[in-house]
């Protein structure tokens, strides 16, 4: 397992995290919450932590609340967050890995009629299947471990996990053969 290095709270982390929940998780508006949010010390480092009814009382609804303890989560889990900020755009292009790092997380597959099985796979990408009408409906839900809290957290709506348990090659050439 990676050693899990905790984040220190920054002023900006707050509104980074906002932007990433206006695109990524799909709460219309986030950035209105920051100041409310800003005068409770509320940041991503302890908002998965907080009452609810205060969350509330910053003007989330309870829809919002959920969808931001489960994001920040992932967000602080996330690459993103953990790359050292730079002045120059050219210094984080050059930086930039073409291949995102291997690593494995912890996954547990639990079935609606009670039955459940763990498996390790990638970090969760976002869904590009999401509104697909004709997607199958799954008769499980999948779960992550995470370190952070140390406790199984549900997949975020939006994201999907590589269920093979199959390492895959990035971009590799569709016309290569080895005969």
């Amino acid at each position: 397992p990676v050693p899990y290095l905790p984040l220190v709270p920054s002023p900006t982390q707050l509104s980074h995290f906002l932007c990433y929940a206006e695109v990524n998780l799909g709460i219309c508006n986030a950035m209105r919450y920051e100041k409310n949010l800003e005068v409770q010390g509320i940041g991503p480092d302890i908002l998965a932590d907080v009452d609810d009814r205060i969350l509330a009382d910053t003007g989330l609804s309870v829809g919002n609340t959920i969808c931001l303890k489960r994001g920040c989560t992932v967000w602080q889990n996330s690459l993103d967050v953990k790359h050292k900020c730079s002045n120059t755009e050219t210094s984080v292009q050059n930086d930039a890995s073409p291949h995102p790092a291997h690593k494995r997380v912890a996954y547990e597959k639990q079935f609606s009629d009670g039955g459940a099985s763990q498996f390790a796979g990638h970090v969760m990408t976002p869904d590009s299947n999401l509104n697909d009408p004709f997607a199958m409906p799954k008769d499980y839900t999948i779960f992550y471990k995470c370190e952070v809290h140390n406790q199984w957290l549900p997949i975020p709506l939006g994201f999907s996990v590589d269920e093979s348990g199959e390492e895959h090659e990035v971009d590799l050439d569709p016309f290569y053969t080895t005969m």
